[in-house]
């Protein structure tokens, strides 16, 4: 099934299902009330997809267009997102890990959660954007294989909540989370290769480890290292701007 333009609505009655693909690649789709249980695919391409209510999906592919709503889309297989947003106030998008790949911008912002529960690899130069009250909560690991910037664009902070393992495993360079985009860690952060620089400040009570050449970078913001915090590694830690307070 394709929505390549116009505006569809599916309120209650509707009934979304099977093992193939919902693919939308222009227009709106609404997906207000009823069932949407695609234990098949759901592509984003162009166009917006607004799930405003409880829906699942078996796998989610965004190269384009904006994947939002107000409501909850949890999806039991991988995301595939290789450009485009994800935007929405108080709407949710759950992955069971997956990729971000490419060197197109993929952005997370106007409120917009996407939470990982599996083993998300980001890789290739595109930025990933956080910004405008985004959220992007790791309960899963997050294993950035690049040197490349988590970046804010405008708005409100961009936030990241890692209560998973957020851990760089490839590259020599730098791979940053910026300014403006706070991250908070009560899991574990590991650098394992090159640099990885924590910019925007943020609040943690989780483990913080530096493999033998590598290093982890406090470059800017407030960091606060409170109570259950461990910093520990053969690497190195390096404070380059704003406030690390070892409380």
């Amino acid at each position: 099934t394709t929505i390549s333009g116009g505006t569809a609505n599916l309120n209650a009655g509707s009934n979304v299902t099977g093992a193939g693909t919902v693919q939308v690649s222009g227009g709106t789709l609404n997906v207000n009330a009823g069932t949407y249980a695609v234990t098949g695919a759901t592509s984003v391409t162009g166009g917006t997809a607004n799930f405003n209510s409880t829906a699942s999906t078996g796998a989610l592919s965004v190269s384009g267009g904006v994947l939002g709503g107000s409501g909850t889309l949890a999806v039991s297989g991988a995301l595939t997102w290789t450009g485009g947003n994800m935007s929405g106030t108080a709407g949710t998008t759950t992955v069971n890990g997956g990729t971000i790949s490419g060197t197109a911008p993929e952005g997370l912002h106007a409120g917009y959660t996407l939470t990982n529960t599996g083993t998300l690899v980001w890789t290739g130069a595109g930025t990933f954007f956080i910004y405008d009250s985004g959220v992007f909560s790791n309960a899963g690991t997050f294993d950035a294989q690049n040197d490349a910037v988590i970046s804010y664009f405008s708005g409100p902070v961009g936030t990241i909540n890692n209560s998973g393992t957020f851990k760089k495993t490839v590259g020599t360079g730098t791979t940053t989370v910026g300014t403006n985009v706070v991250f908070n860690n009560t899991g574990t952060v590991a650098a394992q290769s090159g640099t990885l620089s924590l910019n925007g400040g943020g609040t943690h009570s989780g483990d913080f480890t530096a493999a033998t050449g590598a290093t982890l970078g406090f470059g800017g913001g407030t960091h606060d290292l409170n109570a259950g915090t461990d910093v520990t590694g053969a690497g190195t830690v390096q404070v380059s701007g704003g406030t690390l307070n070892v409380n």
